[in-house]
């Protein structure tokens, strides 16, 4: 938080167990603001249906 109390946020989403760059996305960083919205679609390439039932998605903020 810089001195205007505003942030620069974003969200990291880990698919896990998996530690590839391939499990991990980010949001775009949304400037100066305290109350961000996202409204992004975020995409997994390669997953199959047995590693969507195995898997769990953990966001970071």
């Amino acid at each position: 938080m810089d001195s205007n109390g505003l942030a620069d946020p974003y969200v990291k989403l880990h698919l896990l167990p998996g530690a590839s760059k391939s499990n991990k996305l980010r949001t775009k960083t949304l400037r100066n603001t305290r109350n961000p919205v996202w409204n992004e679609t975020l995409t997994y390439h390669g997953l199959t249906e047995d590693d969507m039932q195995r898997k769990t998605l953990r966001w970071v903020d």
